[in-house]
């Protein structure tokens, strides 16, 4: 009986699984070969996994609502605008120019996004999802957006 017991709890113990993060804009961490991440999820387009930073360096309230799908004829790409608020870009500016090779992740309502990255040469209102992205993944990204409480 107790025998058991041991696997049924090291059958759940590989069930469970970290909590999903917050909505907001996260830094992305490299960790070093053989260190494993604490706070790593996946990918809501494409599965792959994210090793994001404990905390949110943003919260969901400098987000704005997301546009449609869009196309540009110059790059002939699908995308989806994602607006933020100017404190906001201030942050993601500020800590673009103390961490130069930081990556960022999207995150709304426990699911990523996307991974983006920041130019400082100029001031951001918002930025761009799904570019590199089939546009029938784009349409799953939007859909979750639109359901996101934004």
């Amino acid at each position: 009986m107790i025998y058991q017991f041991v696997i049924l709890l090291a059958l759940l113990g590989n069930f469970v699984q970290e909590p999903a993060p917050a909505s907001g804009i996260y830094i992305i961490h490299e960790t070093p070969r053989g260190t494993k991440c604490t706070n790593e999820h996946r990918m809501v387009v494409g599965r792959l996994k994210i090793c994001l930073s404990p905390k949110p360096i943003l919260e969901n309230t400098v987000l704005r609502p997301a546009s449609a799908v869009q196309y540009d004829p110059l790059y002939k790409t699908h995308y989806i605008e994602m607006g933020i608020t100017s404190e906001g870009s201030r942050i993601l500016l500020q800590t673009k120019k103390s961490l130069p090779d930081s990556k960022f992740a999207l995150v709304v309502d426990g699911d990523i996004i996307c991974v983006f990255t920041i130019n400082n040469d100029y001031a951001i209102k918002s930025f761009r999802i799904g570019e590199d992205v089939a546009l029938a993944d784009l349409m799953i990204i939007h859909e979750r957006l639109e359901q996101a409480d934004l």
